[in-house]
C-alpha cells in the first residue's frame, strides 16, 4: 500500500511545484529611461492608437504594457514640471539629442 500511495502523490507534488513556480515569476516593466520605453513614450506623444500599435507589434520583443507606458509618461511629465523644465516633450527631445 505505501508504494501505491507514493507513486500516486509524486506527480501531484511535481505538478504543484511547477504550477506555483510558473505563477510566481513576473516580468517587470522596463525602466522609464530604457531605450524601448523612451521609444514607446514617443509613440504615446503621437496618440493612443499609435502607442497601442507599437505595444502590440513589439509585445514579444520588449514586453511592454500600455498602462506601464502611460504611467512612465505621467511620471516623466510630473518630474519635468517639478524641475521647472517646462514642457516634458522638450525635455525628452533634449535628452534624446534630437
Amino acid at each position: 500500500m505505501p508504494a501505491n500511495h507514493r507513486s500516486f502523490s509524486s506527480p501531484f507534488v511535481a505538478l504543484a511545484f511547477f504550477a506555483t513556480a510558473a505563477t510566481s515569476t513576473t516580468m517587470a516593466a522596463p525602466a522609464s529611461s530604457s531605450p524601448e520605453m523612451q521609444r514607446a513614450i514617443a509613440y504615446y506623444d503621437q496618440g493612443p492608437t499609435e502607442l497601442r500599435r507599437f505595444v502590440h507589434r513589439t509585445r514579444m520583443i520588449y514586453a511592454l504594457y500600455y498602462n506601464d507606458v502611460v504611467e512612465a509618461h505621467r511620471a516623466q511629465h510630473a518630474a519635468a514640471l517639478a524641475n521647472g523644465a517646462g514642457s516634458p516633450r522638450a525635455t525628452r527631445v533634449a535628452i534624446a539629442g534630437k
